[in-house]
């Protein structure tokens, strides 16, 4: 086999030891291909092959596939790896997946985040100017889920409201908090 061409190269890690990318692979000659020859359908309409056919194939190339590998591989993949890389085509840094989104913090800890981003007073005060429903929540809640009226409620409050990105890093700062 041997590498005819890659796309869309990007790092695996910061550390820049693995990439993925997708490839498009040619088989060599004195490759054979088997195919299912002499189709058979039975009484239910199910379709059987009596045997195979091996075909000697020139060359064929493949559909792009997706490729993984590291510095140090061997073979093929060590290969395909060291001809990307020296290729001098750019390769796409690494992004680290974003952490999740709790689905729920404590109270504590929503309160918490709120006052170490400087939002606890505003929040209070959206509090005390909302629904006696919102207030009960607020008052009594132990836990505080991320897709709750009440959450919503209270960004939309802030001024300026807060986005749904920002109450999700609200969450995530949250959920590193600890009483």
């Amino acid at each position: 086999m041997r590498l005819i061409s890659f796309s869309d190269p990007v790092w695996g890690d910061a550390a820049h030891e693995h990439l993925s990318c997708s490839v498009v692979l040619e088989l060599q000659p004195a490759t054979t291909v088997e195919v299912p020859d002499e189709p058979v359908q039975d009484s239910q309409g199910a379709v059987t092959f009596r045997g195979k056919t091996s075909l000697p194939v020139a060359a064929v190339v493949g559909d792009p596939t997706a490729f993984q590998a590291s510095r140090d591989a061997d073979g093929l993949a060590g290969e395909v790896f060291a001809a990307i890389v020296g290729s001098g085509q750019p390769i796409a840094e690494y992004v680290a997946p974003a952490e999740p989104v709790p689905a729920a913090v404590s109270a504590f800890q929503a309160k918490a985040a709120l006052l170490a981003a400087g939002l606890l007073d505003e929040a209070q005060a959206a509090v005390a100017a909302a629904a006696p429903i919102v207030q009960l929540a607020w008052s009594t809640a132990q836990v505080f889920e991320r897709s709750s009226p009440t959450i919503a409620t209270l960004a939309a409050a802030l001024v300026p409201p807060l986005t749904a990105t920002q109450v999700d890093d609200l969450f995530r700062a949250a959920a590193r908090i600890s009483a």
